[in-house]
């Protein structure tokens, strides 16, 4: 179907952020997986009577057990040991990218979601007239979505874990955006379709089998969340 060149990374220590409300966590993902595919049936593009193949290729980039949690309030009462947190959780159990994923963002970006790009399945000229195929999605199989949980009372508080620890079947092709630039090569879109979504559904599969055999403590769309300290203490004034 496709040879594979793949980078991967397993396995991600923990996050902390400190600060008031509004304050998120660096984002987190126990996979991330940046796969550069040359297809092996070629697309066929045709001028009149003359036929040619044309080599594929297809860049993806995916995030699998990934989250991020937002501090949206913090309640202060007389006692310390009362006081709590309570946090926004976003998680999603996979999210892949079809598309080239900017090199600095690919495995580092504990900001923000992965920036991405479309990724080239074919440019040139084919029988002297330029040509450039595009592809790209972003799709994402949910967990929570700002659920809030509240953490306390006192420092070092562990809340359970939040989410689903089941992957739905979602189709990771659906909603695909290619964009062709062929002049009066004859192409259709669902051609380009055809050679590329099955190589997209086996990538799916390959991460769905990966997550849920190796024992890494890794539950989908779920999160762990801490919390060390509260401190409501304002200034005080000494003298």
């Amino acid at each position: 179907m496709a040879s594979i060149n793949m980078k991967a990374t397993v396995i991600e220590p923990p996050k902390k952020a400190y600060g008031g409300v509004g304050t998120s966590t660096p984002r987190t993902a126990q996979l991330r997986t940046e796969f550069d595919m040359t297809l092996t049936n070629p697309l066929r593009l045709c001028l009149v009577l003359t036929c040619v193949n044309v080599p594929l290729t297809l860049k993806m980039y995916a995030e699998g057990a990934g989250g991020t949690a937002t501090i949206n309030s913090i309640s202060c009462v007389s006692t310390n040991t009362n006081d709590t947190v309570t946090l926004g959780v976003n998680t999603s159990a996979v999210t892949m990218y079809v598309g080239q994923v900017t090199p600095d963002s690919a495995f580092t970006n504990t900001s923000a979601p992965a920036s991405v790009s479309p990724a080239t399945l074919a440019t040139g000229t084919v029988l002297g007239i330029p040509i450039n195929i595009t592809a790209s999605n972003n799709m994402s199989i949910a967990g929570l979505n700002g659920q809030p949980i509240t953490l306390g009372p006192g420092a070092y508080t562990r809340s359970g874990s939040v989410g689903s620890n089941t992957i739905t079947t979602d189709s990771l092709t659906s909603g695909l955006t290619i964009n062709m630039s062929v002049g009066v090569l004859t192409v259709s879109g669902s051609s380009v379709s055809a050679l590329i979504n099955p190589v997209i559904q086996a990538v799916d599969t390959s991460l769905y089998n990966v997550m849920s055999t190796l024992p890494l403590g890794i539950q989908f769309a779920g999160a762990d969340l801490w919390n060390y300290k509260i401190d409501c203490a304002g200034r005080k004034l000494v003298g």
